[in-house]
């Protein structure tokens, strides 16, 4: 399982399409009108909206998935400490491990956990960002050196710890997925998407256009074509055939694909400020099968529990939880938690939250 977040995915593409884009590039947008989807169908206003107060919601099953509450990780009733302090989690191993990263005093770590376990150190990072691929197997470390203007990819299995690939590039080069020895990764300069084969260190390119979500287990890519500063376009394809889109769009984003790659979960590109208060679930064919609205408060991260249910880690000033949404109806996922007081930022995100990490994000605050 390799998470993913809406405010991360959002800040983490207009930041990485603002290094490539002219230095004038404004983040804070028109809002787009209420368009009608990539294939000509019915305007999204017509569809029906689920507004989220978390105090009127019924508690439902437990999440199937494991998600982040403080410094624990929380699967079922379980709740293991994840070894250091804001966790962010990548995902799991084959044999049901976490694979975390947690900041630390000298850098980031990554740490491999066992639920109901222990804690251990498998990796220090630094400074320096990784991804775990969609094969649970294949860690990728991304170390960008700004002033030699250089990237190092590196690949570790994380059921041994070996390092056993590494790639050097020049300019900045971010890694999206890996699996069974590819690693899928964008370049900003030359607004392409790349595949790197880690056994051969032969790499070729898979797409034109900056890649900022990938799933290999699922055949799907994410990309951003066009001018930035005039918003360009959001297109999902398959890996084998990115030239075919399979869903458009110049208004949304891609957050998350579900399990099977059927649905995406959406956010308006012109989001801004700690996260989204907006979410739309599509199907490929860009039919909206579900929008998530708060008044107040925020949607910091997104997930899908399966083909077409999303999970959604929900912040207001005065509760936190789980939100399961399917269709029109939602209900909590999880116990209500304390909110945000005064900044989000600094109250919220890095004290409590991160229930899914950011393990994909393009570009990390610098």
């Amino acid at each position: 399982m390799t998470t993913t977040t809406l405010r991360g995915r959002r800040s983490a593409v207009i930041r990485f399409l603002a290094l490539c884009a002219a230095p004038a590039l404004a983040l804070g947008m028109v809002s787009p009108a209420h368009g009608a989807d990539a294939r000509g169908g019915e305007p999204d206003a017509r569809a029906a909206i689920t507004r989220i107060q978390l105090g009127q919601l019924t508690r439902g099953a437990d999440t199937a998935v494991p998600y982040v509450r403080g410094n624990r990780i929380v699967e079922g009733e379980e709740s293991t400490p994840a070894g250091g302090r804001f966790p962010w989690l990548l995902g799991t191993t084959p044999e049901g491990e976490y694979v975390v990263m947690t900041y630390a005093r000298r850098g980031n770590e990554i740490r491999v956990v066992t639920p109901g376990g222990d804690s251990e150190k498998l990796l220090s990072l630094g400074h320096d960002w990784a991804v775990l691929g969609s094969d649970h197997t294949t860690l990728v470390r991304q170390k960008y050196r700004y002033r030699k203007n250089t990237s190092a990819l590196t690949t570790f299995d994380v059921t041994t710890g070996e390092k056993t690939a590494r790639l050097t590039l020049s300019g900045f080069a971010q890694p999206l997925d890996a699996a069974d020895g590819t690693v899928l990764y964008s370049k900003w300069q030359t607004r392409r998407t790349l595949a790197w084969d880690t056994a051969e260190g032969a790499t070729r390119t898979v797409a034109r256009g900056i890649g900022y979500l990938a799933n290999l287990a699922v055949d799907r890519l994410a990309t951003f074509k066009g001018d930035p500063s005039s918003q360009g376009t959001s297109v999902v394809s398959t890996v084998g055939d990115p030239g075919s889109a399979l869903w458009s769009s110049p208004d949304e984003l891609v957050g998350a694909f579900s399990t099977d790659g059927s649905h995406l979960a959406t956010v308006p590109f012109t989001t801004d400020g700690p996260g989204p208060q907006d979410v739309r679930v599509r199907a490929l064919d860009g039919t909206q099968t579900g929008r998530y609205v708060l008044r107040s408060g925020l949607f910091d991260n997104a997930l899908f529990e399966d083909a077409s249910t999303l999970l959604l880690d929900t912040w207001t000033k005065r509760a936190s939880g789980v939100v399961r949404c399917a269709a029109k109806a939602c209900e909590l996922a999880s116990d209500l938690g304390d909110g945000y007081a005064g900044s989000y930022d600094t109250a919220g995100r890095r004290a409590t939250a991160r229930p899914w990490g950011d393990p994909l994000a393009l570009v990390r605050g610098r």
